[in-house]
């Protein structure tokens, strides 16, 4: 088994050994100075860049909200207690009234 180098330095002017290599370590340490770079970096401009790109480059925002959403939501289940059928009737009229607004906001929209 090959020996793992706990001590790799990536600004060090030599190559590790083949024999003490271990691309995920290297990987793993690239990231970490990657990522440390890239929030200093965001604290001193990001704050001025979000809202220029935003505003100049609406796609581009978008895509970089999208990638940093996460690509699925874990959904609990919920234990609801009963209800009794005049909570459920209240519940479905204002259900119903949520609806109709969207509905009219939506028409509101497209005139």
């Amino acid at each position: 088994m090959a020996r793992r180098s706990h001590h790799f330095n990536p600004d060090a002017d030599h190559r590790p050994a083949l024999r003490d290599f271990d691309p995920s370590e290297l990987r793993g340490v690239l990231g970490h100075a990657f990522l440390t770079e890239l929030v200093a970096d965001f604290k001193a401009k990001g704050r001025r860049m979000i809202p220029q790109l935003r505003k100049e480059r609406r796609q581009d925002y978008l895509k970089l909200v999208l990638a940093l959403l996460p690509k699925s939501f874990r959904i609990f289940d919920i234990d609801m207690p009963s209800m009794t059928i005049e909570e459920e009737e209240y519940f479905r009229r204002i259900l119903d009234q949520a609806r109709e607004e969207i509905a009219q906001k939506r028409r509101q929209a497209q005139a």
